[in-house]
């Protein structure tokens, strides 16, 4: 695991899975705390010569909540919770999945020392997906909802057995609206911190994938080849071209959306597996309630 300074009190850790943030202050606090082999409370404290107790994670996916399990004090929503524990294709005697949660809700703010943390919902990489506001380093924590390389609209997970996922995956007219409420704060942060691909990001991008979104809703067809640098055909989280993916990119930044959910999400709340760590969740599921 590696660490780069983003603010004079905010670390980038970076080869634990996702890309987590340290919070530094009087209480401080990690952003996510991914799935890697390396015990990163004890890295955080090991970087800072400070006890770090809590984690905010931003949503469910294993590759941000797999060693909660180290930590006295876990946040996250109560929609996000529903499937945080399910470790999807990650080694499960390898995460730290025995946690106690407190729930957040939008707009709630965590006053943390000097830090004030603002929750704003998002719910569209993930059910109950959050982005976390850092009032006074003027920084936005955006998960895996925005990322200079490709956003994923996937349907969610789950942990009840014989589900392949919670819900089914937000329509890109979700995401677009979600995305101008953000921007609607844009006064209030100078930089944008992502899970994944190269961190941080100047908040222009919120212009570029407003314009992104449009476009797509306006008619125009993203290409069957899903793929990237960074994403690829052997990720179990590729999706199949049976579920009806495309990839629409525009000045460098790329938006994966299913075509059947535009701008409405598909009627019943369990739909095809669309992609093959869906099915692996399935059998997942089915262990862990067993």
């Amino acid at each position: 695991m590696q660490a780069e300074r983003i603010t004079e009190a905010t670390w980038r850790l970076i080869g634990g899975g996702c890309d987590c943030y340290l919070l530094d202050g009087s209480q401080p606090v990690l952003i996510d705390c991914g799935c890697g082999q390396e015990n990163i409370q004890k890295f955080c404290e090991a970087l800072i010569h400070k006890s770090v107790e809590a984690v905010i994670c931003t949503h469910a996916h294993i590759d941000h909540t797999g060693h909660c399990g180290l930590f006295k004090q876990v946040w996250m929503t109560e929609r996000t919770a529903a499937s945080s524990k399910n470790w999807m294709d990650e080694d499960r005697f390898q995460l730290h999945l025995k946690y106690q949660l407190t729930f957040v809700q939008d707009q709630e703010i965590l006053e943390l020392g000097s830090r004030r943390l603002e929750i704003l919902m998002c719910d569209c990489h993930a059910p109950g997906n959050i982005m976390i506001l850092d009032h006074e380093e003027r920084t936005l924590f955006a998960g895996d909802e925005l990322d200079q390389d490709q956003v994923l609209l996937l349907p969610g997970f789950s942990e009840k057995p014989g589900q392949f996922h919670s819900e089914p995956a937000a329509t890109v007219g979700d995401y677009q609206r979600m995305l101008k409420r953000i921007a609607g704060r844009r006064s209030e942060f100078d930089r944008i911190c992502t899970g994944h691909n190269g961190s941080p990001l100047k908040p222009q991008i919120l212009d570029q994938m407003i314009s992104l979104c449009q476009r797509i809703l306006d008619g125009e067809v993203g290409s069957e080849d899903c793929s990237s640098a960074s994403y690829s055909l052997w990720d179990t989280h590729f999706p199949y071209p049976c579920a009806h993916y495309r990839r629409f990119s525009d000045q460098g930044l790329s938006l994966v959306y299913c075509t059947d959910s535009l701008t409405e999400r598909q009627a019943n709340s369990i739909v095809a597996p669309a992609t093959p760590l869906h099915r692996m969740c399935e059998e997942n599921t089915r262990r862990q309630h067993r």
